[in-house]
């Protein structure tokens, strides 16, 4: 009797296996253009620059170590407040994430540095390590969302957000992830393909179904992100109006405003280094049978780690200075509370 854990992995491969099958039927999957597939370069068929992948790589390696040591020291910084904002808890779940994978993708591409000249003996290695960084890139995504619904929710009820929503949603956002990446990273295990040496990136280490999946997946994220964008900056210009007049009863706005420019900020740079590149890539893969990826390399996952690290960056400045800023303001407020007292003297006739 298998377990209920096992069943969803088991259902999510056949899941894989259906949908391949219903596009092959279709006709708009054929076996031709089945590799196009994959965001990843297969260099032994195309003849991609070895030198190519290696600086590629290169960039990915730098960037998501810059990430995960300014993520790393963010959210150190922000556990030490003991009055630490409601408002923070998502976007804390949405660097964690960030340093999850970002730590994972060190790792994939540090080794691919190392392994990419010569393959041998390293399969194991790059379908392990790549099952790691693929699962967790899903997870990384809905985290863009469900940060930027977070923001939707603390200006539409905030009354509610900052009483028990904020937490709570923060808590399940984290749970939520996690639990999708665990499934995902099992399911891939019971794809994998039969190696050779030719084999050299993990696109090519699982079956091309996989990757489709995976990729459509991200692509639901990128349109998801761009409806709770619009929704988000809707109801941000409709919250700055009546945020003056304090028509939604909160006493302390700096910390809800500055965490929602923040966001903002995220916002774009996903949309120019993530979005973007993802529907394009698709587009043309799709309705052109034209695999960029395998004419220019892993550019995608190249600019993730530009946007991941530019979110690092962005982090780091902005939740910084709030302390550094809210520090400053208490110690005014206390001085002028309490005035130091002046000496009095009396003179006696």
């Amino acid at each position: 009797m298998p377990t209920s854990f096992s069943f969803i992995a088991y259902t999510y491969v056949k899941s894989i296996n259906f949908i391949k099958a219903v596009f092959i039927v279709a006709g708009v999957l054929t076996e031709n253009n089945q590799n196009c597939l994959s965001v990843e370069v297969r260099d032994s068929d195309i003849g991609m620059d070895t030198l190519v992948l290696y600086w590629l790589y290169l960039i990915q390696f730098c960037a998501f170590a810059m990430a995960a040591a300014l993520n790393i020291s963010t959210v150190a910084f922000e556990l030490k407040k003991k009055d630490r904002s409601v408002q923070l808890s998502m976007l804390i779940v949405h660097i964690s994430i960030h340093i999850l994978f970002s730590l994972t993708c060190v790792i994939h591409s540090g080794h691919m540095l190392y392994a990419i000249h010569g393959v041998s003996n390293r399969h194991e290695m790059i379908f392990w390590f790549g099952n790691l960084t693929y699962s967790i890139s899903i997870v990384s995504s809905l985290g863009d969302f469900l940060l930027g619904f977070d923001r939707y929710l603390a200006i539409k009820i905030p009354v509610k957000y900052n009483s028990y929503v904020g937490s709570k949603f923060a808590v399940f956002a984290f749970v939520i992830c996690l639990a999708i990446s665990t499934v995902n990273f099992v399911a891939i295990i019971f794809c994998q393909v039969p190696v050779t040496d030719h084999l050299v990136t993990f696109a090519m280490h699982v079956e091309a179904g996989v990757l489709y999946t995976h990729n459509i997946i991200n692509e639901s994220f990128a349109i998801a992100n761009i409806v709770v964008t619009v929704m988000f900056l809707l109801a941000f210009k409709q919250f700055n109006r009546k945020i003056s007049t304090n028509m939604f009863g909160i006493n302390n706005h700096s910390t809800l405003s500055k965490v929602n420019r923040i966001v903002i900020y995220q916002m774009a740079a996903e949309t120019l280094f993530v979005i973007i590149p993802i529907l394009t890539t698709s587009i043309a893969q799709i309705g052109f049978n034209t695999n960029w990826p395998a004419m220019l390399g892993p550019y995608p996952s190249t600019l993730l780690a530009v946007y991941v690290m530019l979110c690092a960056i962005l982090y780091r400045v902005k939740l910084c200075n709030q302390i550094d800023s809210a520090i400053e303001h208490s110690v005014v407020e206390q001085n002028k509370v309490t005035p130091a007292k002046k000496k009095v003297t009396f003179t006696l006739p």
